[in-house]
């Protein structure tokens, strides 16, 4: 060897996988000689000896090929954590960490002297604080406690610390729309939870079917899930979640909804009461209306009570106004826009392998346009609509102009263009459900068989927002047959109030 290890082993034999790896590194076989280093740090690891770590990280010459030099890069910072300063060997893992380290990753982190005091227990602090700040106001602040956990786990050694520190991140950047990081730190932690073990890299599977679910690529969200499933086992993190992206999927695409909604019915039965959120819309999804109505209406009176610092506050406030919508509930949606407001320009997604949802605003809307708020919704829409093309959110970019276009009346140019835009970008995803309501809602309307045309006609300049004074200019009446006229449409439809009325013509066409 040639220099001084932590473990002692100053004068003993070089290892001869080592002259292997560096045969076949000289021969240009370089993912052979990698497979042999990677066994030797397997091995290093078990023995607690850090001169073989070392050595190995060492063999490799900065390989071109992204992944594999990624992978170089971790086991380089982590020999180096381990090796004495005064190891000439130290100052070539220097190097080694500054030649892999690529510059779309993300940077190296300063550690914070004070946790290496402890840091086992600095880490749990970590833990800890993360837990308490679930809250979205409070990303920015997980965002700094993160970059001291990779700190911790460059400096330390402890590949854990840094393999959190990075998932810590990626929840973080999911949250705040910033693709470019996000991506940089799942190749940054790939080759940390190829050594972590099985949860691990079933928990990377799912952060890239949250990502292919984004950009509406269906197919592969369920080939995603179903191998982090695998690779979990029963009862994983991967499992549940198998379910939960299977439920999302259905709700674009309409696949095995019923079957789905058997499931989530049975998985919602051991969770909090709240999470029958998921069950009322995957029984609206299965075509269940009458039973997605009674879950929400055990549910309505509850919504406000989900804690502020729940991973799943975003997530299920999007759920909530979903649900608003279907069921025309103002007095929910009033509540839920005011929850979800101070979100405004984030992400609804409360971490990284867990199913995105889209940006805040497209809620926002669709919550607005309930409450009857045209120019409101039609605000939040246009920059939910930015904030997916940003993205590459196809779905949800599709589902912004739905609601777009049923904030016009029936037969408007408005509606006839924002339609067309839903249809076509669901129907290059195959978001199936979008695509059919498009369909439906440029469609040229029947009326329904309960108003006479008047009254229809009345019913949809009340979606426009018009006020009655107004109604009466348009149609050249008096202000007080458009008051006859729309307390009629509201007895014959059962209905309590105009704002209801408004949102029952732009979604029932």
């Amino acid at each position: 060897m040639d220099g001084a290890g932590t473990n002692g082993a100053r004068d003993r034999p070089v290892d001869p996988r080592l002259d292997e790896a560096r045969r076949r590194h000289a021969a240009g076989d370089v993912a052979a000689a990698w497979q042999v280093c990677a066994a030797l740090a397997v091995q290093a690891r078990m023995a607690a000896d850090t001169d073989l770590l070392a050595d190995a990280a060492l063999v490799l010459r900065r390989p071109s090929d992204p992944t594999l030099r990624a992978r170089v890069h971790a086991l380089a910072v982590e020999a180096l954590a381990l090796t004495p300063s005064d190891d000439p060997r130290w100052v070539r893992l220097e190097a080694q960490v500054a030649a892999t380290r690529d510059t779309h990753h993300a940077p190296l982190t300063d550690v914070d002297p004070a946790d290496l005091t402890d840091p086992e227990t600095a880490f749990l602090g970590l833990q800890a604080r993360i837990a308490d700040l679930q809250n979205p106001a409070h990303v920015e602040e997980r965002l700094a406690l993160a970059d001291r956990a990779v700190g911790l786990g460059t400096a330390t050694g402890v590949l854990e610390y840094a393999a959190w520190g990075h998932r810590w991140r990626m929840d973080a950047f999911a949250e705040l729309g910033r693709p470019v990081e996000l991506a940089a730190e799942r190749a940054t932690v790939q080759p940390l939870t190829e050594t972590l073990g099985a949860d691990w890299r079933s928990w990377l599977l799912l952060t890239r079917a949250s990502s292919r679910l984004l950009s509406g690529d269906f197919d592969e969200v369920l080939r995603l899930v179903d191998e982090a499933r695998d690779v979990g086992g029963p009862a994983s993190t991967a499992d549940f979640f198998h379910l939960v992206f299977a439920s999302e999927v259905a709700g674009w695409t309409g696949a095995r909804a019923a079957e789905v909604a058997l499931e989530v019915a049975r998985a919602t039965q051991d969770l909090p009461f709240l999470a029958r959120i998921w069950l009322a819309e995957a029984l609206e999804a299965a075509g269940d209306r009458e039973g997605a109505r009674a879950v929400w209406t055990a549910l309505r009176g509850h919504v406000s009570s989900m804690p502020q610092d729940a991973p799943e506050l975003l997530i299920a406030s999007v759920g909530e106004a979903a649900l608003c919508e279907v069921f025309s509930d103002t007095e929910v949606a009033a509540g839920v826009y005011d929850r979800l407001l101070p979100h405004d320009g984030r992400f609804a997604i409360g971490l990284a392998h867990a199913p995105h949802h889209g940006p805040v605003a497209l809620a926002l809307g669709r919550l607005a346009l309930v409450l009857g708020r045209v120019e409101d919704a039609r605000r939040h829409l246009g920059s939910a609509l930015v904030d997916c093309t940003a993205l590459q959110a196809l779905p949800h970019a599709a589902l912004a102009h739905l609601t777009l276009a049923r904030s016009f009346g029936a037969g408007t140019r408005g509606r006839s263009e924002h339609g067309a835009a839903a249809a076509d970008l669901a129907g290059r995803v195959g978001a199936t459900v979008v695509l059919d309501a498009a369909a439906a809602l440029t469609a040229t309307p029947t009326g329904d068989p309960r108003l006479t045309a008047r009254e229809r006609e009345v019913a949809d300049l009340v979606a426009e927002g018009l006020t009655n004074g107004a109604i009466a200019g348009r149609l050249v009446l008096s202000e007080r047959t458009v008051e006859n006229h729309v307390a009629h449409v509201l007895h014959k439809l059962d209905l309590p109030t105009r704002t209801a009325l408004a949102v029952w013509a732009r979604t029932r066409d």
